[in-house]
């Protein structure tokens, strides 16, 4: 049937098979959380940056609650990094109102 309408199905097929593949690609593209990223960016940052300065972005995404040694202000745990509730969220969703709820005390 496409052959009488002067169609060629193996092109059909492969406009189909592009659809499919740069809707999965989008697809991939939505799914990635800012912790992702930020792994990148670290990896990518390091061999411009010290030992301790790597560490010390490494620090800012650390989850709490684990046994600490020292420095917890009597808590006993350690305290979650200032950016660790940011890195589940999809990369999308990371928009100027919730960097602004996110920085208010």
């Amino acid at each position: 049937m496409l052959v009488d309408a002067g169609t060629d199905p193996r092109e059909v097929e492969r406009q189909q098979q592009a659809a499919q593949t740069a809707n999965k690609a989008a697809a991939a593209v939505q799914a990635v959380t800012v912790g992702e990223v930020w792994t990148d960016y670290m990896t990518a940052r390091k061999p411009h940056w010290g030992a301790r300065h790597h560490a010390d972005h490494g620090k800012l995404v650390q989850a709490g609650g684990l046994t600490a040694q020292r420095g917890t202000r009597g808590r006993g745990v350690t305290i979650a990094g200032p950016l660790h509730s940011l890195m589940a969220l999809p990369l999308r969703d990371l928009t100027a109102p919730v960097i602004e709820a996110w920085a208010t005390p």
